[in-house]
């Protein structure tokens, strides 16, 4: 009963609350219209670290177009943890 319990605050720890998810119909057409793996993967990269990060601190990540494609979340993982964590 132990393990289930410490399973389901990890699971907390690392879900994206209310205010945090897309829900809305015009969102997820937003979403789809602008193209979204790259916007996925930033999302994961704060979903898994989000404990490790400032929480005073209000960032905006802008992917630019002249990225190299394809992009993996090892790389986006490895460019934001070098600016952002410290």
């Amino acid at each position: 009963m132990v393990k289930c319990a410490q399973g389901l605050k990890d699971m907390k720890l690392h879900s994206f609350g209310k205010r945090e998810r897309i829900r809305r119909k015009k969102e997820f057409a937003d979403i789809y219209q602008r193209g979204n793996r790259i916007k996925r993967l930033l999302r994961e990269f704060f979903r898994l670290n989000k404990e490790r990060l400032s929480p005073s601190r209000d960032m905006v990540v802008i992917a630019k177009k002249s990225l190299q494609l394809p992009l993996t979340y090892s790389d986006v993982e490895r460019e934001l943890a070098a600016l952002l964590i410290r």
